[in-house]
């Protein structure tokens, strides 16, 4: 018999309680909670590079639709070039190590995209900000899968997911109105030195760091391959 397809209110219970499990296997893990928090401060801090520089970019070089369309493409190739380097490559061997790189990049690109004032330099900024993403992204998917649980990974991957989808739009309800305030260029100025200043204090932090060292075979299967 073919199970039956589940309520809409039961799936939206189903969906909480493994949020709500998520959140409580990441807040019994030593070395989760501070990756986490790592992750949610720079969801907040690139929010402006990412959602504010097509306005930036209409504001200071003109609203001309191929200048938006060039910021956009040039994103799109670095990111394809940062992910194919990143496969040909494979990062460091700790894989935060990987991670931290990438994040002082971006606060440096962000500080440039608050400075510069000629189009091609800021589309080389923002190509190179987005080679750098996929240096970032891709080694936390690939540390949760390898750290958690394989019975809690889908749990702890919801928290992740709930994360980025409420921190960014919040953050944007912020960032928005500052905009018609402060110039976006001093936001990226400001956002971007935060971003580099995070990637700096990261590797002081031992067991953020630890949690992205590659795992170690235990010492049975040394001996037996020795």
């Amino acid at each position: 018999m073919a199970p039956r397809p589940r309520e809409p209110a039961q799936e939206g219970a189903s969906q909480l309680t493994e949020i709500r499990d998520g959140f409580q296997y990441i807040r019994g893990d030593t070395h989760l909670v501070p990756f986490f928090g790592y992750l949610g401060f720079i969801m907040v801090l690139i929010t402006p590079a990412a959602f504010l520089t097509p306005l930036q970019t209409a504001r200071s070089f003109g609203d001309e639709v191929w200048r938006l369309t060039a910021i956009e493409m040039v994103f799109s190739v670095g990111m394809m070039v940062g992910g194919a380097a990143l496969a040909a490559w494979g990062g460091f061997d700790s894989r935060m190590r990987t991670m931290v790189v990438s994040n002082l990049i971006m606060g440096a690109c962000t500080v440039a995209l608050g400075v510069v004032p000629h189009l091609g330099v800021y589309l080389a900024a923002m190509g190179i900000f987005g080679v750098a993403l996929p240096l970032y992204n891709t080694p936390a998917t690939v540390m949760l899968q390898e750290r958690v649980e394989p019975a809690y990974l889908g749990r702890v991957f919801s928290v992740m997911t709930m994360l980025s989808t409420a921190l960014i739009p919040l953050s944007m309800l912020r960032f928005g109105p500052l905009a018609e305030v402060v110039s976006i260029e001093r936001l990226l100025q400001i956002t971007g030195v935060l971003v580099s200043f995070l990637g700096l204090l990261a590797p002081l932090h031992r067991r953020l760091m630890s949690f992205g060292e590659p795992k170690r075979p235990p010492v049975e299967s040394q001996d037996l391959a020795s």
